[in-house]
Parts: structure tokens; C-alpha cells; sequence
């Protein structure tokens, strides 16, 4: 990994729409801890981004979108894959966990 960026939204943020960020490079330094100037630039220096609209001027800042997460369906399953009632036979109850996944917007699954 390059760098890692963190960004923080606060829950009262506008869902699934694009809000401007800016930043500043403050130091920049190789693996050696020697000074870089990114774009021949000396540090500190505003940052340019590259999103999904493409390369945005460092003074403009770029745009984060930021989409809801919502439960967009439910799969349920059990661990085996048949289930017998033997409780006519024998009568003992025969049980089975049941186990439940919901299936985010994100494409993801959630316990």
C-alpha cells in the first residue's frame, strides 16, 4: 500500500450523494525519510484528486460519494442439507439451527 486516506463522515451527512473534500500534503518523504516534492512542488502543498469524475483541480478539492448501506434481501439456509421428522417413528424432536444472512446493498453479507 501506497498511503491509506481515512475519512470520517458524520451520521448527519446527505445519503448517496457526492460531497466535496480537500486536503494538504504537509511532509512527504521516501523510504530513506528524504524529502519529496510531489509535482516538483515543496510541501505543504494541496493535494490533487482523481474520483469517479476524474482529475479535480487541488484548490477545487475532489468528491466522495457517500451511499447508504441498506439490507436489500434475506437467505436463510440450515447447516445440513436434509432435514428428516423422525418424531412419528421414535418421538424424538428433531431440530436443526437456522441460520440468517442479510444481503447488503454493498454485495456483502451480514450476520
Amino acid at each position: 500500500t501506497l498511503f491509506t486516506m481515512t475519512l470520517r463522515v458524520t451520521a448527519t451527512a446527505t445519503e448517496n450523494t457526492a460531497l466535496r473534500v480537500g486536503g494538504t500534503i504537509e511532509t512527504l518523504t521516501d523510504v530513506r525519510s528524504q524529502s519529496v516534492q510531489p509535482g516538483g512542488q515543496l510541501t505543504p502543498t494541496a493535494v490533487t484528486f482523481v474520483d469517479r469524475e476524474g482529475v479535480t483541480a487541488a484548490a477545487a478539492g475532489g468528491k466522495v460519494f457517500t451511499a447508504s448501506v441498506a439490507t436489500r434481501g434475506i437467505f436463510a439456509y440450515v447447516d445440513q442439507a436434509e432435514l428428516v421428522n423422525t418424531a412419528i417413528l421414535d418421538g424424538n424432536v428433531v431440530s436443526s439451527a437456522l441460520r440468517v444472512l442479510g444481503v447488503l446493498s454493498t454485495g456483502t453479507l451480514a450476520a
